[in-house]
């Protein structure tokens, strides 16, 4: 095992010089003496321990160094030192992410290098726990992020296929709109599912033959008269869900063969004959290219008497409104695992990514924003402009003139306005305007009910986005009409 990596941060050079004798032959130490020296040096993962002054450099704060360091990597281990210990500073230092405190006139050098030790171990703990719950995020479903009408039934079509358990569910978008990830999200938020294996089978590229024997398995006699029996993916998901990724609709020995075992619970393997039950809950996810020309099928035609959902994901072109939310979202990831400095957008490079087309949908725009975010490091910028998009994403066709989109900063602003109204609405089920203005803190009732109506009439589309704020603030002349 390798020796561990130290980074001392002191601008006293005689105290730094004799810190580092004592570690040296036990650790790899490095030395810091200014604010440049640590940022040449320090990357995310490079060093096990930062052992930081608290004061650089006629009074620039060691501190404001290891919270830099420590949005980078939160999980990179740090001991404070000071020459000027009191009260104050000890909370100060433990609050900005030290793990312990340690005055230099109580402490000398040898006496710090025989407590690094242990604060070395104990850093290697918290990374393994980080590196374990990464793990663990990493198997749980993302967030699905947006507040456009069109993210809203999603949303609900997946607490609908949740709490159900049982009824099959086609998830019809095209190819990067975040179809898997709605099915993983059915399968965490399910009761009944959560506990069971979620299964992926790719049909993408399978024939007919092929496509059966992987959903069901197989059934052989060999010559010698023993039997070969191989499972498939529905065997993989008893108890849990199948998702099958990229069903084509237009297969109908497939569908056929899905149907029945909808319906009864039960399946044959090729070339068998027994009755084989699974307890499964059947998800698919369907392009709209695969369905017959002019043929608008649902879960219900595709598996008959199944009583199926269809949540159908819209194209990011269609949800324009979200884009702001999904690129400042997905940057943020980036910074978070130390891809990144760059932590905004300038106003141009979104009111650029908003008149885009993104045939790729979400998966484009999260690629896009990565290869931005590399271009714009290597500028030394910290924002993100139009010239930093990929070329063929910039250079693409814009959307046609009268697509909606976030530009128009009223529309935003009353979006906004009427998206918090219709959650209060919801949450605390209020039937008066009086009260409703109370609890979101309004100072004039008059004033609110004037600005929500002025919302309605000026975007007349959001009164069907957000239905029960028009129906609680339209007037008495407009219901009436």
């Amino acid at each position: 095992m390798s020796a561990a990596h130290i980074l001392i941060v002191d601008d006293n050079r005689d105290f730094a010089k004799k810190l580092a004798k004592a570690l040296e032959g036990i650790f790899r130490v490095e030395i810091s003496h200014t604010e440049a020296e640590f940022r040449q040096r320090f990357a995310v993962g490079r060093f096990d321990l930062l052992i930081m002054d608290m004061r650089l450099e006629k009074n620039r704060e060691g501190l404001d160094l290891l919270k830099d360091a420590l949005t980078q990597d939160p999980t990179q281990a740090a001991i404070v030192m000071t020459a000027y210990a009191d009260a104050e500073s000890y909370t100060e230092a433990l609050a900005s992410g030290a793990l312990t405190y340690l005055n230099k006139h109580e402490f000398s050098p040898v006496l710090i290098a025989r407590t690094v030790e242990a604060i070395v171990q104990q850093a290697a703990l918290r990374r393994q726990v980080a590196a374990l719950q990464r793990r663990l995020d990493a198997s749980e479903p993302g967030e699905i992020i947006g507040t456009s009408l069109g993210i809203r039934q999603v949303r609900d079509g997946i607490r609908q296929a949740a709490d159900d358990g049982r009824a099959s569910v086609a998830i019809v978008g095209e190819a990067g709109t975040g179809r898997s990830l709605a099915a993983r999200n059915i399968h965490h938020l399910s009761r009944r599912r959560a506990d069971g294996p979620f299964v992926v089978g790719s049909c993408a590229g399978l024939g007919p033959n092929a496509r059966e024997e992987a959903m069901f398995g197989t059934f052989r006699r060999m010559e010698s008269g023993r039997r070969a029996e191989s499972k498939g993916w529905v065997d993989n998901a008893k108890g849990g869900i199948l998702f099958l990724d990229g069903f084509n609709v237009r297969d109908e020995i497939a569908v056929k063969h899905l149907a029945e075992f909808v319906r009864t619970g039960g399946f044959q393997r090729k070339g068998g004959t027994r009755t084989i039950e699974a307890d499964v809950q059947l998800v698919v996810s369907i392009s709209p290219g695969s369905q017959p020309s002019g043929d608008c099928r649902t879960s219900r035609t595709i598996l008959p008497s199944t009583g199926g959902i269809e949540i159908n994901v819209p194209p990011l072109r269609e949800r324009t409104e979200d884009i702001l939310l999904l690129a400042q979202y997905a940057l943020q990831n980036l910074y978070r695992e130390g891809r990144t400095l760059t932590r905004s957008f300038r106003s141009s490079a979104i009111a650029t990514m908003e008149t885009l087309p993104w045939p790729g949908n979400v998966r484009e725009l999260v690629s896009a924003i990565e290869y931005a975010a590399i271009r714009a490091d290597a500028a030394g910028m910290h924002e993100i402009g139009p010239e930093h998009l990929p070329q063929s994403v910039s250079e693409s066709p814009p959307l046609s003139a009268d697509t909606p989109t976030t530009l128009d900063y009223q529309l935003h602003l009353a979006r906004a306005e009427l998206a918090l109204v219709e959650s209060s609405i919801d949450r605390f089920e209020f039937t008066k305007k009086a009260k409703l203005a109370e609890k979101l803190r309004y100072n004039d009732r008059f004033t609110f009910a004037r600005r929500i109506r002025r919302h309605l009439h000026a975007y007349p589309s959001l009164a069907r986005e957000y239905p029960r704020t028009d129906a609680l603030f339209a007037s008495r002349k407009e219901k009436h009409r």
